[in-house]
Order: C-alpha cells, then structure tokens, then sequence
C-alpha cells in the first residue's frame, strides 16, 4: 500500500467500534481523513481461524497476509484483561459467542499483542479503566508517525518485524517475499543516512566479509547499473520510438553484483497533466544491514537519471521537471538478518 490502512484490532467488546466512531467524529483527528481505517483485519482472520480450526491448511497463508499487511499498514490493537471482559459481558452481553469462547479468543488477542507490540507499525492499547478519549488520545502520537511513514521508517519497520516474526533458517531470521511501498514527493536520500550510519557501525563490529563487501562496493554496483539504464532508455527512445510517458520497456537487468535483480520505471501523465514516476525493484534477497545502502542506491540512480545534467541527454526538455510523485515498490523474495544475537546486542547498546 503507498497509503497507509489503519486496522483496528482485538477480542469482543474491547471498544473497537467505539473508538473507531469517536475518532471519527473529533475534528481535530486528521488520521480518520487521509488515512483509511477499519474494523479488524487479517489477525482477527488468523486468528478466529485458530481457534475453530477452520482450515488449518491456510494457517500459512494468514500469517503470510499478516506480514505484507504489517510491512505497509498500520495495526490497533485494544486489549483487555479477563477481569474487564467479563465486566463488560455481564453489562452489554454478546449475541454471537458464551464467555467461554470470548475468555479462549482473548488470550490468542493478548498472547499475539505481545509478541507484535515491538513493532513500530502495531500499536497496542491496554483498554482497562480508560474511556475511548483516553485510548485516543493515547494513540494520536502513533497516528501522527503513520501519517508521515517513507521508505526509511518501513525499513526500520521491517527490522523490527524480522526480529519478532521471522522464521530461522539456518543462522538467520528470515521472512519471505517482502513487499515494501511509498509514495514520496521527492527521492531525497538523506532520510536514509541515519540507517546507514546505524547498520555501517554494526558491519564494522562484527566484521563480516558480505557487509564489507556489500557497503563498500555498493556505489559501484550501482554506478554500473545507472550507465546500463542510460544506454537502453536512449535505445528505446531515439531507436524504437518509445515515449517518455508510454513506455514499457525502460526496464533493466543487474548483472553488476549486489542484491538488485531488476529495475523497472514507467512514467505516466496523471490528472493535473504532470507526471508520475512509478519505480519497480526487485531483491533477490537483503540481509536488513545492507537493505537501507540497496534502497538508497536505487533512489540515488533515479534522482541521477531525472537531473537535469543526465535527462537533458534521454528526454525531451522539461520532462523531468513535470514529476510530482514518486510511487516506489520494493520486492524482496528474503529478508534476513544474519548474527540476530548481535545484531539485539548492537541495538541494546545504541538504545541505551
């Protein structure tokens, strides 16, 4: 998703339809405006699944929904002890299920909101003894930093969901075909540099020859790949007659080294009569220490073919300068991170 869903999450008479109405109706709550939000999602799904043993055969399939959900979207989650639930049951009751089965749904709600709540894109509320303003105003600043997510705060994201949802294969925490996505004004890559500075000093504590490798190198993968693309856009255009604002075939193949497989832009007129740049990468795979130099790479080579010095030479005047938005799409078929325990090291020392 380039814009953010929010879901609102949890167990039978949390208060998910209350908070959802009040947030609704505040005028000073701009999340409920620009941002979509709904009524459970994909963990109520997995979850409710689980617990009737519905189809045990998609078991897999929700926890593969929940990952691409969680790497994008924003997550509520409003919990309760079973001291309030039951309150709350003998006061409005529930026409679907006995206590028995919401006390059995409540702890699979409380037992997954804990293993998610380190996460940044999942909020967890615990709604004992607070009225829906409070568990607003609670999540405003959370709503705040959904409103404003790029591409460096879902790399950060995904850490954190390798770390908590990862499967280990071998000596690494995994998670498979990952898909990252934002819609950004501009490819300033100065937002990455935080991130780089963070992993660039994890790489040099462990010493690991693939980090090195991958971090000094990568301005020369990435160098190569730019030469590449400019030689086959000047091809399509002046030798096949492509569009700028038509074509299809401004797509790339890396065969440079580094993580990259493909690169593909298309650009396309939208309703203002401006430009849109939709930009298409595939990782074979990123190990999450060197993923912020690959997507900083990516956004680099870009920003390079859009200047003015380079796109002077592939597109007619003014192209360029009619872009108004970026529509990224990241695709990595592994997520990994190597040295885990270190790595949770690392980040305890930085942290305090």
């Amino acid at each position: 998703m380039y814009i953010p869903q929010i879901i609102v999450e949890g167990n039978d008479l949390v208060g998910k339809t209350s908070f959802q109405k009040a947030m609704f109706r505040m005028p000073d709550c701009p999340v409920s405006k620009r941002l979509f939000t709904g009524d459970r999602g994909i963990l109520t799904h997995y979850l409710y699944n689980q617990y009737f043993s519905r189809y045990p055969e998609l078991e897999s399939c929700y926890i593969n929904d929940l990952i691409d959900h969680i790497s994008s979207n924003g997550t509520i989650i409003l919990t309760l002890n079973n001291a309030s639930l039951s309150k709350r049951f003998k006061e409005r009751g529930d026409d679907l299920y006995d206590i028995d089965t919401i006390f059995g749904m409540n702890s699979l709600y409380n037992a997954n909101a804990e293993g998610l709540k380190n996460i940044p894109f999942v909020k967890v509320i615990e709604a004992d003894d607070k009225s829906i303003a409070q568990t607003i105003a609670e999540a405003e600043p959370w709503f705040n930093m959904m409103m404003n997510t790029d591409m460096s705060t879902k790399i950060w994201n995904l850490y954190r969901m390798i770390q908590h949802m990862g499967k280990g294969v071998g000596n690494t925490k995994e998670i498979t075909n990952v898909r990252l996505q934002s819609a950004e004004n501009n490819l300033e890559t100065t937002k990455f540099e935080s991130m780089m500075d963070y992993f660039g000093g994890f790489a040099k504590m462990v010493e690991h020859g693939e980090y090195t490798m991958a971090i000094e190198n990568h301005a020369l993968f990435f160098a190569a790949l730019k030469s590449k693309m400019i030689y086959i856009i000047q091809k399509e255009i002046k030798m096949y007659g492509q569009k700028e604002d038509t074509s299809r075939r401004f797509h790339f193949t890396n065969d440079s080294g580094g993580c990259i497989n493909t690169l593909g832009i298309n650009f396309r007129k939208n309703a203002n009569n401006n430009i849109e740049c939709f930009v298409t990468a595939n990782f074979r795979s990123s190990d999450i220490a060197i993923l912020p130099f690959d997507i900083f790479g990516v956004y680099a080579v870009v920003s390079d073919l859009i200047k003015p010095k380079i796109a002077k030479n592939l597109f007619k005047p003014g192209f360029t300068s009619k872009i108004e938005k970026f529509c990224l799409t990241f695709n990595i078929e592994s997520a990994h991170i190597n040295f885990e325990d270190k790595l949770r090291e690392y980040d305890n020392n930085i942290n305090n």
